[in-house]
Protein backbone atom coordinates (compact mmCIF):
# COMPACT_ATOMS: atom_id res chain seq x y z
CA UNK A 1 0.00 0.00 0.00
CA UNK A 2 3.12 2.61 0.68
CA UNK A 3 4.39 1.65 -2.30
CA UNK A 4 1.42 2.48 -4.24
CA UNK A 5 0.73 5.23 -2.37
CA UNK A 6 4.76 7.14 -3.10
CA UNK A 7 3.97 5.87 -7.03
CA UNK A 8 0.49 7.92 -6.94
CA UNK A 9 1.83 10.73 -5.70
CA UNK A 10 4.96 10.79 -7.84
CA UNK A 11 2.62 11.25 -10.18
CA UNK A 12 1.08 14.39 -8.89
CA UNK A 13 1.97 17.95 -10.08
CA UNK A 14 3.63 20.70 -6.38
CA UNK A 15 0.80 21.30 -3.98
CA UNK A 16 -1.44 18.34 -4.58
CA UNK A 17 -1.46 15.85 -1.83
CA UNK A 18 -2.75 12.38 -1.40
CA UNK A 19 -3.52 11.10 1.82
CA UNK A 20 -5.58 8.51 3.70
CA UNK A 21 -8.34 9.25 5.84
CA UNK A 22 -10.77 6.54 7.90
CA UNK A 23 -9.22 3.37 5.00
CA UNK A 24 -10.44 6.44 1.85
CA UNK A 25 -7.44 7.70 -0.84
CA UNK A 26 -8.03 11.89 -0.51
CA UNK A 27 -6.46 14.28 -2.87
CA UNK A 28 -6.05 17.69 -2.20
CA UNK A 29 -4.86 20.80 -3.55
CA UNK A 30 -3.45 22.73 -0.92
CA UNK A 31 -1.53 26.10 -0.70
CA UNK A 32 1.01 27.65 2.03
CA UNK A 33 -0.58 30.69 3.92
CA UNK A 34 2.58 32.16 2.42
CA UNK A 35 2.28 31.76 -0.98
CA UNK A 36 -1.65 31.90 -1.29
CA UNK A 37 -2.95 34.28 -4.08
CA UNK A 38 -5.91 36.57 -2.41
CA UNK A 39 -9.13 34.86 -2.90
CA UNK A 40 -8.03 30.68 -3.07
CA UNK A 41 -8.59 28.13 -0.64
CA UNK A 42 -6.23 26.70 2.14
CA UNK A 43 -7.43 23.50 0.51
CA UNK A 44 -9.56 21.92 -2.51
CA UNK A 45 -10.71 18.60 -2.78
CA UNK A 46 -10.43 16.81 -5.84
CA UNK A 47 -11.68 15.70 -7.74
CA UNK A 48 -13.76 19.09 -8.17
CA UNK A 49 -16.44 16.53 -9.50
CA UNK A 50 -17.20 14.98 -6.18
CA UNK A 51 -19.44 11.96 -8.27
CA UNK A 52 -15.73 10.82 -9.04
CA UNK A 53 -14.00 10.93 -5.69
CA UNK A 54 -13.76 7.13 -5.45
CA UNK A 55 -11.26 6.71 -2.30
CA UNK A 56 -9.95 4.21 -4.17
CA UNK A 57 -7.03 5.86 -6.05
CA UNK A 58 -7.74 3.61 -8.93
CA UNK A 59 -7.12 4.93 -12.52
CA UNK A 60 -10.36 6.90 -13.07
CA UNK A 61 -10.07 8.87 -10.26
CA UNK A 62 -6.38 9.45 -10.70
CA UNK A 63 -7.48 10.51 -14.51
CA UNK A 64 -10.15 12.93 -12.86
CA UNK A 65 -7.49 14.48 -10.33
CA UNK A 66 -4.57 14.96 -13.02
CA UNK A 67 -6.61 17.40 -14.78
CA UNK A 68 -7.83 19.15 -12.12
CA UNK A 69 -4.65 19.73 -9.88
CA UNK A 70 -2.62 20.79 -13.25
CA UNK A 71 -4.99 23.17 -13.86
CA UNK A 72 -5.32 24.67 -10.40
CA UNK A 73 -1.33 24.51 -10.54
CA UNK A 74 -1.20 26.60 -13.57
CA UNK A 75 -3.83 28.92 -12.51
CA UNK A 76 -1.82 29.48 -9.45
CA UNK A 77 1.64 29.95 -11.37
CA UNK A 78 -0.04 32.69 -13.84
CA UNK A 79 -1.04 34.52 -10.35
CA UNK A 80 2.29 34.58 -9.84
CA UNK A 81 3.98 35.65 -12.09
CA UNK A 82 2.18 38.54 -12.95
CA UNK A 83 3.09 39.34 -9.46
CA UNK A 84 -0.36 40.58 -8.38
CA UNK A 85 -2.91 39.14 -5.92
CA UNK A 86 -5.90 37.01 -7.48
CA UNK A 87 -8.64 39.45 -5.81
CA UNK A 88 -11.84 37.66 -7.25
CA UNK A 89 -14.98 39.27 -8.40
CA UNK A 90 -17.08 41.38 -5.20
CA UNK A 91 -20.33 39.48 -5.16
CA UNK A 92 -23.17 41.16 -5.99
CA UNK A 93 -25.22 42.60 -2.73
CA UNK A 94 -28.16 39.73 -1.30
CA UNK A 95 -26.56 36.88 -3.68
CA UNK A 96 -25.89 33.60 -2.94
CA UNK A 97 -21.83 34.02 -3.18
CA UNK A 98 -22.31 37.45 -0.97
CA UNK A 99 -24.20 35.22 1.64
CA UNK A 100 -21.33 32.57 1.40
CA UNK A 101 -18.49 34.79 1.85
CA UNK A 102 -20.25 36.57 4.80
CA UNK A 103 -20.94 32.95 5.96
CA UNK A 104 -17.45 31.53 5.39
CA UNK A 105 -15.44 34.95 6.85
CA UNK A 106 -18.18 36.11 10.00
CA UNK A 107 -15.78 37.24 12.49
CA UNK A 108 -18.18 36.15 15.65
CA UNK A 109 -18.91 32.82 13.98
CA UNK A 110 -22.54 33.25 14.70
CA UNK A 111 -23.56 30.39 12.18
CA UNK A 112 -20.61 28.39 13.62
CA UNK A 113 -18.36 27.76 10.10
CA UNK A 114 -15.55 28.84 11.35
CA UNK A 115 -15.02 26.52 14.65
CA UNK A 116 -15.59 23.92 12.26
CA UNK A 117 -12.30 21.18 11.77
CA UNK A 118 -10.30 21.54 7.88
CA UNK A 119 -12.27 17.89 6.98
CA UNK A 120 -15.87 19.34 7.91
CA UNK A 121 -15.05 22.83 6.01
CA UNK A 122 -13.87 20.82 3.11
CA UNK A 123 -17.15 18.90 2.56
CA UNK A 124 -19.36 22.25 3.07
CA UNK A 125 -17.26 24.09 0.72
CA UNK A 126 -18.31 21.51 -1.77
CA UNK A 127 -22.31 22.03 -1.15
CA UNK A 128 -21.66 26.06 -1.19
CA UNK A 129 -19.89 25.75 -4.38
CA UNK A 130 -22.80 23.25 -6.11
CA UNK A 131 -25.43 26.27 -4.84
CA UNK A 132 -22.73 29.16 -5.96
CA UNK A 133 -22.81 26.94 -9.63
CA UNK A 134 -26.71 26.52 -9.75
CA UNK A 135 -27.16 30.15 -9.33
CA UNK A 136 -24.61 30.62 -11.73
CA UNK A 137 -27.31 28.73 -14.29
CA UNK A 138 -29.53 31.40 -12.86
CA UNK A 139 -27.54 34.04 -13.39
CA UNK A 140 -27.10 32.60 -17.34
CA UNK A 141 -30.36 31.90 -17.90
CA UNK A 142 -31.76 35.12 -17.24
CA UNK A 143 -29.28 37.33 -19.24
CA UNK A 144 -27.81 39.18 -15.99
CA UNK A 145 -24.41 40.17 -15.61
CA UNK A 146 -24.25 39.46 -11.88
CA UNK A 147 -25.68 36.31 -9.53
CA UNK A 148 -29.30 37.44 -8.50
CA UNK A 149 -30.28 38.92 -5.25
CA UNK A 150 -32.38 35.69 -3.00
CA UNK A 151 -35.10 38.42 -2.86
CA UNK A 152 -35.79 36.96 -6.41
CA UNK A 153 -35.48 33.26 -5.33
CA UNK A 154 -38.38 31.34 -3.98
CA UNK A 155 -39.27 27.78 -3.19
CA UNK A 156 -40.50 27.06 -6.68
CA UNK A 157 -37.03 27.82 -7.63
CA UNK A 158 -35.27 25.93 -5.21
CA UNK A 159 -37.33 22.52 -5.59
CA UNK A 160 -35.93 21.98 -9.27
CA UNK A 161 -32.36 22.10 -8.09
CA UNK A 162 -33.05 19.73 -5.19
CA UNK A 163 -34.39 17.08 -7.41
CA UNK A 164 -31.33 16.74 -8.99
CA UNK A 165 -29.71 14.96 -6.03
CA UNK A 166 -32.82 12.45 -5.42
CA UNK A 167 -30.94 9.85 -6.18
CA UNK A 168 -28.33 10.74 -3.62
CA UNK A 169 -30.65 11.77 -0.28
CA UNK A 170 -27.60 12.10 1.57
CA UNK A 171 -26.32 14.85 -0.60
CA UNK A 172 -29.77 16.27 -1.24
CA UNK A 173 -30.35 16.81 2.70
CA UNK A 174 -26.50 18.61 3.01
CA UNK A 175 -27.84 20.87 -0.22
CA UNK A 176 -31.05 21.95 1.72
CA UNK A 177 -29.65 22.65 4.89
CA UNK A 178 -27.07 24.61 3.73
CA UNK A 179 -28.96 26.70 1.55
CA UNK A 180 -31.35 27.21 5.12
CA UNK A 181 -28.14 28.31 6.47
CA UNK A 182 -27.51 31.25 3.92
CA UNK A 183 -31.02 32.34 3.74
CA UNK A 184 -30.59 32.21 7.15
CA UNK A 185 -27.68 34.82 7.19
CA UNK A 186 -29.86 36.55 4.42
CA UNK A 187 -32.16 37.09 6.97
CA UNK A 188 -29.85 38.28 9.49
CA UNK A 189 -28.23 40.68 6.83
CA UNK A 190 -31.93 42.16 5.82
CA UNK A 191 -31.63 41.34 2.46
CA UNK A 192 -35.23 39.10 2.80
CA UNK A 193 -37.54 38.65 5.82
CA UNK A 194 -38.69 34.99 5.94
CA UNK A 195 -36.42 32.07 4.83
CA UNK A 196 -37.69 30.61 1.89
CA UNK A 197 -36.84 27.33 3.11
CA UNK A 198 -39.40 27.55 5.69
CA UNK A 199 -41.97 26.79 2.59
CA UNK A 200 -40.16 23.53 1.98
CA UNK A 201 -41.36 22.01 5.40
CA UNK A 202 -45.36 23.95 4.23
CA UNK A 203 -44.94 21.45 0.96
CA UNK A 204 -44.45 18.66 2.70
CA UNK A 205 -47.30 18.80 5.03
CA UNK A 206 -49.87 19.87 2.14
CA UNK A 207 -48.23 16.57 0.00
CA UNK A 208 -49.81 14.30 2.85
CA UNK A 209 -46.90 13.73 4.81
CA UNK A 210 -48.06 13.47 8.28
CA UNK A 211 -46.38 16.27 10.71
CA UNK A 212 -44.75 14.93 13.74
CA UNK A 213 -45.99 15.85 17.30
CA UNK A 214 -43.87 16.55 20.28
CA UNK A 215 -44.31 13.42 21.54
CA UNK A 216 -43.49 11.38 18.56
CA UNK A 217 -39.95 12.89 18.75
CA UNK A 218 -39.28 13.29 22.31
CA UNK A 219 -38.86 10.32 24.85
CA UNK A 220 -40.70 10.14 27.69
CA UNK A 221 -39.12 8.94 31.02
CA UNK A 222 -40.89 5.57 30.53
CA UNK A 223 -39.93 5.17 26.66
CA UNK A 224 -36.19 5.66 27.50
CA UNK A 225 -35.86 3.77 30.70
CA UNK A 226 -37.65 0.34 28.72
CA UNK A 227 -35.00 1.00 26.05
CA UNK A 228 -32.07 0.93 28.60
CA UNK A 229 -33.33 -1.65 30.13
CA UNK A 230 -33.72 -3.55 26.74
CA UNK A 231 -30.58 -2.83 25.97
CA UNK A 232 -28.75 -4.40 28.39
CA UNK A 233 -31.11 -7.22 28.24
CA UNK A 234 -29.92 -8.11 25.18
CA UNK A 235 -26.13 -7.61 25.68
CA UNK A 236 -26.04 -4.56 23.72
CA UNK A 237 -23.50 -2.83 26.62
CA UNK A 238 -21.96 -0.48 23.64
CA UNK A 239 -25.50 0.73 22.51
CA UNK A 240 -26.39 1.16 25.89
CA UNK A 241 -23.71 3.35 26.81
CA UNK A 242 -23.83 5.67 23.61
CA UNK A 243 -27.40 6.17 24.26
CA UNK A 244 -26.79 7.31 27.96
CA UNK A 245 -24.25 9.45 26.88
CA UNK A 246 -26.97 11.38 24.50
CA UNK A 247 -29.72 11.38 27.10
CA UNK A 248 -27.67 12.40 30.31
CA UNK A 249 -24.81 14.21 28.51
CA UNK A 250 -26.72 15.78 25.86
CA UNK A 251 -23.62 15.69 23.61
CA UNK A 252 -23.28 13.83 19.91
CA UNK A 253 -23.90 10.29 19.26
CA UNK A 254 -20.35 10.35 17.19
CA UNK A 255 -18.73 11.23 20.46
CA UNK A 256 -20.26 8.93 22.60
CA UNK A 257 -19.18 5.98 20.33
CA UNK A 258 -15.75 7.42 20.82
CA UNK A 259 -16.03 7.46 24.72
CA UNK A 260 -12.61 6.26 26.08
CA UNK A 261 -11.39 5.91 29.45
CA UNK A 262 -8.72 8.49 29.18
CA UNK A 263 -11.82 11.48 28.91
CA UNK A 264 -12.22 10.91 32.48
CA UNK A 265 -11.01 12.67 35.04
CA UNK A 266 -10.22 9.41 37.88
CA UNK A 267 -12.02 6.49 38.10
CA UNK A 268 -14.79 7.01 34.75
CA UNK A 269 -17.82 5.03 37.62
CA UNK A 270 -16.98 8.15 39.81
CA UNK A 271 -15.16 11.14 37.86
CA UNK A 272 -16.91 14.46 37.96
CA UNK A 273 -15.47 15.68 35.06
CA UNK A 274 -14.84 14.61 31.22
CA UNK A 275 -12.30 16.14 29.39
CA UNK A 276 -12.57 15.78 24.92
CA UNK A 277 -12.30 16.62 21.44
CA UNK A 278 -15.71 17.25 20.09
CA UNK A 279 -15.63 15.61 17.37
CA UNK A 280 -17.19 17.74 14.92
CA UNK A 281 -15.43 20.85 15.54
CA UNK A 282 -12.00 19.36 17.35
CA UNK A 283 -12.74 21.56 20.21
CA UNK A 284 -11.61 21.44 23.73
CA UNK A 285 -14.49 20.53 25.98
CA UNK A 286 -14.53 19.62 29.69
CA UNK A 287 -17.86 19.08 31.40
CA UNK A 288 -19.57 17.47 34.52
CA UNK A 289 -20.07 13.92 34.60
CA UNK A 290 -23.45 13.53 35.77
CA UNK A 291 -24.63 11.28 38.40
CA UNK A 292 -27.35 9.92 35.89
CA UNK A 293 -24.40 9.12 33.66
CA UNK A 294 -22.65 7.17 36.40
CA UNK A 295 -25.04 5.66 37.32
CA UNK A 296 -25.41 4.37 33.44
CA UNK A 297 -21.98 3.36 33.62
CA UNK A 298 -22.50 1.27 37.13
CA UNK A 299 -24.73 -0.83 35.00
CA UNK A 300 -22.84 -0.71 32.43
CA UNK A 301 -20.05 -2.37 33.98
CA UNK A 302 -21.39 -4.20 36.97
CA UNK A 303 -18.65 -6.42 36.84
CA UNK A 304 -16.30 -4.22 37.64
CA UNK A 305 -13.86 -4.37 34.44
CA UNK A 306 -13.84 -1.31 32.55
CA UNK A 307 -11.37 -1.24 29.15
CA UNK A 308 -8.53 0.92 29.60
CA UNK A 309 -9.80 1.90 25.58
CA UNK A 310 -12.85 2.55 23.97
CA UNK A 311 -15.71 2.26 26.03
CA UNK A 312 -18.81 1.66 24.04
CA UNK A 313 -17.79 -0.77 21.57
CA UNK A 314 -19.83 -3.77 19.34
CA UNK A 315 -19.91 -6.96 21.04
CA UNK A 316 -19.89 -8.71 17.86
CA UNK A 317 -16.68 -7.33 17.02
CA UNK A 318 -14.79 -5.73 19.97
CA UNK A 319 -14.27 -2.67 18.16
CA UNK A 320 -15.95 0.30 18.28
CA UNK A 321 -19.25 1.33 16.48
CA UNK A 322 -17.29 3.47 14.02
CA UNK A 323 -17.21 2.92 10.30
CA UNK A 324 -14.33 3.54 7.84
CA UNK A 325 -16.03 7.00 7.21
CA UNK A 326 -15.55 8.06 10.57
CA UNK A 327 -19.51 8.24 10.96
CA UNK A 328 -21.80 6.05 13.28
CA UNK A 329 -21.91 2.01 11.61
CA UNK A 330 -24.74 0.83 9.98
CA UNK A 331 -24.08 -2.08 12.93
CA UNK A 332 -25.37 0.31 15.60
CA UNK A 333 -28.55 1.53 14.06
CA UNK A 334 -29.11 -2.49 13.08
CA UNK A 335 -28.88 -3.29 16.71
CA UNK A 336 -30.92 -0.27 17.93
CA UNK A 337 -33.51 -1.19 15.26
CA UNK A 338 -33.48 -4.93 17.19
CA UNK A 339 -33.82 -2.99 20.53
CA UNK A 340 -36.25 -1.24 19.80
CA UNK A 341 -39.13 -3.36 17.76
CA UNK A 342 -39.99 -5.53 20.54
CA UNK A 343 -40.82 -2.48 22.95
CA UNK A 344 -42.73 -1.01 20.60
CA UNK A 345 -41.09 1.95 19.84
CA UNK A 346 -39.48 1.20 16.25
CA UNK A 347 -41.11 4.99 15.41
CA UNK A 348 -38.30 6.52 17.77
CA UNK A 349 -34.77 7.85 17.14
CA UNK A 350 -32.15 7.96 19.54
CA UNK A 351 -31.20 11.10 17.87
CA UNK A 352 -33.61 12.56 19.82
CA UNK A 353 -32.39 11.54 23.16
CA UNK A 354 -30.10 14.71 22.78
CA UNK A 355 -33.31 16.69 21.85
CA UNK A 356 -34.93 15.17 24.75
CA UNK A 357 -32.21 16.43 27.14
CA UNK A 358 -32.05 20.05 26.28
CA UNK A 359 -36.05 20.70 26.57
CA UNK A 360 -35.64 18.85 29.80
CA UNK A 361 -32.76 21.72 30.96
CA UNK A 362 -35.08 24.41 29.39
CA UNK A 363 -38.49 22.99 31.48
CA UNK A 364 -35.55 22.85 34.29
CA UNK A 365 -35.34 26.82 34.31
CA UNK A 366 -32.06 27.05 32.66
CA UNK A 367 -30.89 29.31 30.33
CA UNK A 368 -29.91 29.05 26.58
CA UNK A 369 -26.10 30.22 27.58
CA UNK A 370 -26.29 27.64 30.32
CA UNK A 371 -27.69 24.70 28.27
CA UNK A 372 -25.31 25.65 25.48
CA UNK A 373 -22.60 25.39 27.60
CA UNK A 374 -23.43 21.74 28.55
CA UNK A 375 -24.48 20.78 24.92
CA UNK A 376 -21.62 22.75 23.06
CA UNK A 377 -24.00 23.49 20.65
CA UNK A 378 -24.60 27.16 18.77
CA UNK A 379 -26.48 29.64 20.63
CA UNK A 380 -29.19 29.34 17.10
CA UNK A 381 -28.89 25.63 17.31
CA UNK A 382 -30.58 25.38 20.91
CA UNK A 383 -32.86 28.83 20.27
CA UNK A 384 -34.02 25.93 17.04
CA UNK A 385 -34.76 23.38 19.15
CA UNK A 386 -36.46 24.57 21.84
CA UNK A 387 -38.65 26.79 19.57
CA UNK A 388 -39.21 23.40 17.33
CA UNK A 389 -39.70 21.22 20.51
CA UNK A 390 -40.87 23.19 23.20
CA UNK A 391 -44.92 24.48 22.89
CA UNK A 392 -46.18 27.14 25.35
CA UNK A 393 -46.26 25.17 28.49
CA UNK A 394 -48.37 26.53 31.53
CA UNK A 395 -46.03 25.32 34.58
CA UNK A 396 -43.60 27.24 32.71
CA UNK A 397 -45.84 30.28 32.22
CA UNK A 398 -46.59 30.18 35.76
CA UNK A 399 -42.86 30.46 36.70
CA UNK A 400 -41.49 33.08 35.02
CA UNK A 401 -45.23 35.20 35.99
CA UNK A 402 -43.91 34.48 39.88
CA UNK A 403 -39.96 34.92 39.41
CA UNK A 404 -41.48 38.54 37.12
CA UNK A 405 -43.42 39.54 40.27
CA UNK A 406 -40.36 39.06 42.72
CA UNK A 407 -38.17 41.13 40.78
CA UNK A 408 -40.67 43.84 40.54
CA UNK A 409 -41.25 43.90 44.59
CA UNK A 410 -37.58 44.04 44.84
CA UNK A 411 -36.86 46.26 42.45
CA UNK A 412 -39.63 48.25 43.98
CA UNK A 413 -38.17 47.73 47.60
CA UNK A 414 -34.52 49.34 46.11
CA UNK A 415 -36.68 52.28 45.04
CA UNK A 416 -36.76 51.30 41.43
CA UNK A 417 -38.92 51.41 38.39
Amino acid sequence: MQHRLKLIRELLPDYTVAVYRHGRLEFRFQLPKKVRPEGWSATIRLPLDEELRTGRGDAAELNAVLPDAQMLYKRFEDARKLGLPVKPDEPSFGSLPWLASIYREDQHDDFGYRSLKPSTKADYDTYINRIIEWSDEVRKAAGMRDHPSVSLISYQHIRPFLRRFSNRPRTQERIRQMLDTLFQVAVAEAVISINPMKETAKLKKRGGRKKKTVSDVLWTTEEHEAFFEEALKQGRKGVFIVCAWMRWQAHRQIDGALLHRSWFEGDPLSAEWIRFDISKTVTDARIPSSAEFRQCLRLAFADGIIPFGHMAVNEDTGLPYISKTGRVSRAFNKHVRQILEPLGLGHKKVSHLRHTAIIEMARAGLSVHQIRSRTRHSIKTVVDILEHYLPPDEALSLEATLQLADWRKEQSEKGGV
